[in-house]
């Protein structure tokens, strides 16, 4: 996760991203800011290879205003096995839909 390098940003019901980094993203994770913690409220299923851009539409559960932070998956490997592997919150990117 600590490779990872993405820009994201948020306008016409959108999510623009662009992978500047060299690890291909496999989606995010949106937590939104709720009451000063973050929680949980959807999953982008949006692959964006190295160096690539992609739209995303904003999910339904989200309105504008919402703050909240899109924290990146990955692949990951644990011994033998790879899966997708969701980095910790302090790779995300903050972010005002």
């Amino acid at each position: 996760c600590g490779d990872i390098s993405f820009d994201a940003e948020s306008y016409d019901n959108e999510i623009h991203i662009l992978n500047s980094g060299n690890v291909p993203l496999l989606g995010f994770e949106i937590r939104k800011k709720t009451a000063g913690s973050l929680i949980k409220a959807e999953t982008l299923e949006s692959t964006v290879s190295t160096g690539e851009t992609a739209s995303v539409n904003v999910p339904g559960s989200l309105v504008a205003g919402d703050e909240v932070v899109l924290v990146p998956v990955i692949i990951g490997k644990s011994g033998a096995k790879k899966g997708r592997y969701v980095c910790d919150e302090s790779y995300g990117m903050p972010l005002v839909i």
